[in-house]
């Protein structure tokens, strides 16, 4: 019996009401329902602070809602637990860019490529900042769906 959990049947419990949280958060997400998203992904963290991928999703859903300074925090807190989520990273060097810190973008970019090569991240993340480098803006990298 846990002090602060009680019993296996109550962590049990928190634990399933946590995931069918997150999974409602993701469930909303996909169908682009991002206020409900975000309620779900907000409860997440709450209750469980150190889960990494749930802030990384709330950080994706408060990008995806115009959030810029709310997503960065989230991504700094996400990659605080899990500082080699690449996905957290990258979304990080865009919203950098997108927030006009090309160079802050660029030491994340360039790292990415450097340890990553030949893969997905690694070439994603040279694409991205060759196009920086040659002068593109964020909206020519990143055109509005």
């Amino acid at each position: 019996t846990c002090s602060k959990h009680g019993g296996f049947t109550a962590l049990d419990a928190e634990v399933t009401s946590v995931f069918k949280e997150y999974n409602t958060g993701l469930r909303a997400k996909l169908s682009r329902n991002y206020l409900d998203a975000l309620k779900a992904f907000e409860q997440v963290v709450i209750l469980y602070p150190l889960w990494s991928e749930a802030h990384y999703q709330m950080a994706d859903t408060l990008f995806r809602l115009g959030e810029t300074d709310s997503a960065v925090s989230s991504l700094r807190t996400c990659l605080k637990h899990d500082p080699d989520n690449l996905d957290a990273q990258l979304l990080l060097a865009n919203l950098y860019f997108k927030k006009g810190q090309k160079g802050a973008a660029l030491n994340i970019l360039d790292r990415i490529s450097e340890k990553h090569k030949g893969t997905v991240y690694g070439l994603s993340a040279r694409s991205v900042a060759s196009s920086i480098r040659s002068g593109r803006n964020y909206y020519q990298i990143f055109p509005p769906n």
